[in-house]
């Protein structure tokens, strides 16, 4: 490589391999963080799931309960 009298060449050189490196890591950090993402995101889609249908389930023995009974208006 051609250095100047300074060594420019290499400091830049340097930097640019220090940056590729640094941008691997972040990659790597990034998927990382995208698969935790990913796993977060499908638990809360089935405590949300679960939290619904336990309501949907009681609200359907309640509305059962008032049917059978004939009080649906006082229910």
């Amino acid at each position: 490589q051609a250095v100047d009298e300074d060594g420019r060449v290499m400091v830049w050189t340097g930097a640019a391999d220090t940056a590729q490196q640094l941008l691997e890591v972040l990659a790597g950090r990034l998927e990382e963080a995208r698969a935790e993402l990913s796993a977060a995101i499908e638990l809360y889609r089935a405590m949300e799931m679960t939290f619904w249908r336990r309501w949907g389930e009681r609200l359907t023995m309640i509305l059962g309960d008032c049917v059978l009974h004939a009080q649906l208006p006082s229910c």
